[in-house]
């Protein structure tokens, strides 16, 4: 788990996008320099917007609420046209500009951004060695119980800290990145 303590070098520009966006915060854990992971969540409702490549993995969960849109991104696996709906996943690679437009609805929204070196790991840990031969592909309201089991573990802990939150919060990254 070395790559773990880098850190997510672009967590405060997102979470400053978001906001522009009027995106509103519920919660947020600021991170520290030794978690490889950020969360927060938002409410999110009409919008329009294009989100600038990051240097993290996003990987959102519709908590609550519902919505349509359309989320476009080079890389996209399914299509664009999507609903969040309490359970649905969605990714965006590091890397990937996205253009967003919900049209209705309101959803709240857990975003975790986890850092490109973790994923990096996992890939070279799951392929022995040569993290360069698999290109990593997006998604749009995607339902699988136990990535959605490893991001309401991070919501849990986001809500209720923990002494050991920040490593429960990275082994859980892991573990959601590892899903088969």
């Amino acid at each position: 788990m070395g790559a773990l303590a880098v850190g997510i070098s672009a967590k405060d520009e997102a979470v400053a996008f978001l906001q522009t966006q009027g995106s509103r915060m519920q919660h947020q854990r600021p991170g520290s320099a030794r978690s490889a992971l950020d969360a927060v969540v938002t409410r999110q409702g009409k919008a329009e917007f294009e989100r600038p490549p990051a240097d993290f993995h996003l990987i959102e969960l519709c908590l609550s609420g519902s919505c349509t849109g359309r989320r476009l991104f080079d890389g996209l696996a399914g299509p664009a046209d999507c609903r969040y709906r309490p359970g649905a996943l969605f990714a965006i690679p590091a890397g990937r500009a996205a253009q967003v437009s919900i049209r209705d609805g309101e959803a709240t929204i857990l975003q975790l951004m986890i850092d490109r070196a973790v994923m990096d790991e996992v890939k070279r840990a799951m392929l022995r060695g040569d993290a360069d031969r698999v290109e990593l592909l997006g998604f749009n309201a995607v339902f699988d119980a136990r990535m959605r089991a490893c991001a309401l573990a991070i919501h849990r802990e986001l809500r209720h800290p923990s002494a050991g939150g920040a490593l429960v919060a990275d082994v859980m990254a892991e573990a959601l990145l590892r899903n088969p």
